[in-house]
């Protein structure tokens, strides 16, 4: 006998931007952990699955997978791997280069032409040793309707972090798909590949997995 699905309220999280903008600091930020003045550099993408609970929703926990990516070849490739259609993606950029330095017009340009149905949030870093310049963000929004907003933080003070948090779980929560039922043989799948050791499975080796 079939066992019966499960709502499921699983999204990716991306954080793409420069190298050097502080995009794994933010995300230790954001999942509570703490700040190394010197961060190692990681390698192109780096990947981890953050729990996260969204406003006024106790019993829903969402499982959010965050990409990491180091370049905008590494992006390319989460586009291949059709990352980005469920996603919440944050383009960070450091507020003391200024939003030219962050390549912002480039970043806007591609996540559009990828994926127009991203929700996009531009985060600047190192507010705390400079004042973040002020983005023309009407002008921005028209021009890439699916930017939600701008925001500052501190990853070494905290300051602006739990605002970030709580707009990713805001929007992540309205992601199409979310909280719908996955029948009891997607889970299991999901939860055996989840549970492999390897980066990557061929072909046949996914076969022998749905299979089972």
């Amino acid at each position: 006998k079939s066992q019966p699905g499960r709502k499921q309220w699983r999204a990716n999280l991306l954080l793409v931007g420069e190298a050097g903008v502080g995009k794994t600091s933010l995300l230790r930020a954001l999942q509570g952990e703490s700040f190394k003045v010197q961060e190692e550099a990681m390698p192109s993408t780096a990947m981890s699955t953050w729990l996260l609970k969204p406003p006024n929703q106790t019993k829903v926990t969402l499982h959010l997978k965050t990409w990491d990516f180091g370049s905008p070849v590494s992006y390319h490739l989460a586009h291949q791997l059709g990352l980005i259609h469920r996603a919440v993606v944050l383009l960070v950029w450091n507020a003391g280069g200024g939003y030219e330095t962050g390549q912002l017009y480039s970043w806007l340009n591609l996540i559009q032409a990828r994926s127009p149905h991203a929700i996009v949030l531009l985060v600047a870093t190192h507010s705390d040793e400079c004042e973040v310049i002020v983005l023309p963000l009407a002008d921005l929004k028209r021009k890439y309707p699916q930017l939600v907003g701008s925001y500052k933080v501190s990853n070494k003070t905290g300051n602006g972090i739990e605002m970030v948090k709580q707009v990713i779980a805001e929007e992540a929560a309205k992601l199409p798909f979310m909280g719908e039922i996955w029948p009891s043989h997607w889970l299991a799948a999901t939860n055996v590949i989840g549970d492999t050791a390897n980066p990557y499975l061929t072909f046949q080796q996914l076969q022998a997995v749905m299979a089972s």
